[in-house]
C-alpha cells in the first residue's frame, strides 16, 4: 500500500526503486507518503494515517524477520504451534485494515464513483473513531 501511495506522488527516484524492487518503507515518512498521496488525489484524510504505521512497525518487523522473538512466537509451550501476543495481532490486523481502506479509497477516487466514495469515508471515520476509543481506553494512563 505504501509503494502503491509512493507510486502516486513519489520523486522519479523512489518511484524508479519501486520498479527494480529496491524500495524500503520508512515507517517514520509512510504515514506521510500516503497522506500526499491520499491529498495529491484530493481525499481529506485528516492526518489520520501516520500513527496506525508507527505503531505497527514492530509488529511488522517480528512478523517478517528472524530472531528470538520470531523463534519464541513459534512455540506455544513445550510444543510447536503459533504463540502470538494478542497486541501483536491487533496491531497487524489493525494494519491490514488500513491498508484497505487506502486502497478502496484511492480506487474509488480513481473511478470516480462519488456514492462508494461517500461511503467508505463514513466507513473510515467510524473505524477510526472505534479504534481511537479503544486505543485510548487500554491506554496505561487509564
Amino acid at each position: 500500500m505504501v509503494r502503491e501511495c509512493v507510486s502516486i506522488n513519489g520523486s522519479e527516484e523512489d518511484v524508479e526503486k519501486i520498479r527494480k524492487d529496491w524500495y524500503k518503507i520508512n515507517f517514520d515518512k509512510a504515514g506521510a507518503q500516503i497522506e500526499a498521496a491520499l491529498t495529491a488525489s484530493k481525499i481529506p484524510t485528516a492526518g489520520a494515517f501516520g500513527d496506525p504505521f508507527k505503531s505497527a512497525q514492530s509488529t511488522l518487523h517480528s512478523f517478517t524477520h528472524s530472531g528470538i522473538q520470531q523463534l519464541r512466537s513459534r512455540f506455544d509451550g513445550n510444543d510447536l504451534g503459533a504463540n502470538y501476543k494478542s497486541e501483536a495481532i491487533s496491531s497487524l490486523v489493525a494494519c491490514t485494515i488500513v491498508a484497505v481502506f487506502v486502497n478502496t479509497i484511492l480506487v474509488v477516487n480513481h473511478f470516480r464513483l462519488e456514492t462508494e466514495q461517500q461511503q467508505i469515508f463514513n466507513l473510515w471515520n467510524e473505524f477510526y473513531s472505534d479504534a481511537m476509543s479503544s486505543s485510548s481506553s487500554t491506554s496505561p494512563s487509564n
